[in-house]
């Protein structure tokens, strides 16, 4: 979802980049390889079903390197249905590309750069030689690919390409315009501890867990298990602990706040998780709206939600990030008092 409209810009310092995939194209040709028809590949315990679409063959599933392995088990029967979980979950596809019923109005060609597109709303990162490049929150990771990387065995193919020399560009922030700019509540930038007057309590009625949230403010590095993606900055709230990723729950509570501006915008990721939720509070506590994350996408995902202040100018207010469940985790980033809709 696009940031509110009044709200911090980011402009591209780099507007326009093309990466060509014809380098990447050559690199997939050298190591492909072709197997006897019914003949099982390197990590099969039987060759795939061969699934007839249109004039093309394919294989009734993906090969095992790309498939997500289940640590505990080796029963190829787990780790298919693992990648089918993933295969099948909600994809981002403009509505003219879609049914009333959600569902694709033709088949959607793809490659690995497209169909992390259509899963997670970036492409995540190109590779072309002799460089890689990265898209994410802050802009774009450029990277001189060093060559074949993995096992120095005769015979064996790389596991992947070795890279360095590391450039970052970064948006500008642009100043604003409007005689009622967007005010920002917290974005949880320039430091690793919570804004102040914010505070972390166990939750009242927690249920699983003991182990309280601490120093949820993180960036990429200190944030374990997947990465939130979409974020603004460099930081966010994540009710993550330096080296356990679900177990950890608590109430995480705002400094007190006026509503001087008709919306609370803010950006939400995590399970879509009734535990798992941002409250907006009065001056006394009570709860006035509740929001958990929704949409399409991984949970990784942060989205764009709002509370409606339009009834509430002038009071005081607070929020409250709750995460009561031992086996998933909230994140929230940039809280910005506004009076654009989004």
């Amino acid at each position: 979802m696009n940031t509110p409209a009044s709200s911090p810009l980011r402009t591209p310092v780099l507007t326009r980049v093309l990466f060509p995939i014809t380098a990447l194209c050559l690199l997939a040709a050298a190591q492909a390889q072709t197997w006897p028809e019914n003949q099982a590949a390197p990590g099969y315990d039987t060759p795939p079903p061969i699934v007839s679409i249109g004039g093309a063959t394919v294989a009734a599933y993906s090969p095992p390197h790309e498939q997500l392995e289940d640590p505990a088990s080796d029963d190829d029967s787990i780790n298919e249905n693992n990648t089918f979980a993933t295969l099948t979950r909600p994809i981002f596809l403009t509505p003219d590309l879609l049914t009333q019923a959600g569902n694709p109005v033709k088949p959607v060609a793809t490659t690995d750069w497209w169909t992390h597109v259509l899963m997670n709303g970036d492409g995540g990162q190109l590779w072309q030689y002799p460089i890689t490049a990265k898209f994410i929150a802050a802009g774009i990771e450029i990277q001189h690919i060093l060559g074949p990387a993995g096992s120095s065995t005769p015979g064996d193919y790389p596991t992947g390409f070795a890279t360095g020399g590391l450039l970052r560009i970064e948006g500008l922030e642009v100043a604003q315009t409007s005689s009622n700019p967007d005010i920002v509540v917290a974005d949880f930038e320039g430091s690793s501890t919570l804004p102040s007057g914010w505070t972390i309590s166990p939750v009242s009625n927690a249920t699983g867990s003991t182990v309280l949230v601490t120093n949820p403010v993180k960036n990429i590095a200190e944030s374990p298990g997947n990465d939130p993606q979409k974020f603004t900055g460099e930081r966010f709230l994540i009710t993550k602990n330096a080296t356990d990723i679900n177990t950890p729950q608590g109430q995480i509570l705002s400094a007190p706040f006026t509503a001087t501006r008709s919306y609370l915008h803010f950006q939400i990721g995590g399970a879509a998780n009734a535990a798992l939720r941002i409250e907006l509070l009065d001056s006394n506590g009570a709860i006035l709206a509740t929001q958990t994350r929704t949409g399409p996408g991984a949970n990784e995902v942060l989205g764009w939600q709002k509370f409606d202040l339009t009834s509430l100018s002038g009071q005081s207010l607070r929020v409250r990030v709750i995460d009561n469940t031992a086996s998933a985790w909230i994140c929230v980033d940039q809280l910005l008092l506004s009076n654009e809709t989004l």
